[in-house]
């Protein structure tokens, strides 16, 4: 099964678990370092949660379901795992596996007992310094 469809399944059991009371909105951070790219995916809960970073070449949102938050459309799964803390979700990622000089769109998706929720979109586009 693709990683994508993978978190789809995931995304479509835990959706019915949504919470009716607002949840704090995740957050996601998009970092530089000297040869990679580290998204943080945070969110304010004491529970452990699981953080899935997406990517994509456009900015547009779907609703896939009516039960989860608008997702970044044609997204790619770039990671997931379990987040917990202030630090939450780290995925770091090398610099030189993204196109350099091409704009692209990270959102970052929150999975735990109480809801599904997906944070801002975040751009950005690497100069093409990184090295391999």
């Amino acid at each position: 099964m693709k990683l994508d469809r993978l978190c789809g399944v995931v995304l479509a059991i835990a959706a019915p678990l949504a919470a009716q009371t607002p949840l704090p909105q995740p957050d996601l951070q998009v970092l530089f370092r000297a040869d990679s790219v580290v998204f943080r995916v945070t969110h304010e809960v004491e529970q452990p949660f699981l953080g899935v970073v997406i990517a994509a070449l456009d900015p547009q949102l779907t609703h896939y379901l009516t039960a989860l938050p608008p997702l970044l459309t044609d997204f790619v799964v770039l990671g997931y795992g379990v987040g917990e803390g202030p630090s939450g979700y780290q995925l770091p990622i090398r610099a030189a596996l993204f196109p350099a000089g091409v704009m692209l769109y990270a959102q970052g998706v929150v999975i735990d007992p109480a809801a599904v929720l997906a944070s801002p979109v975040r751009d950005f586009v690497l100069d093409g310094s990184a090295t391999n």
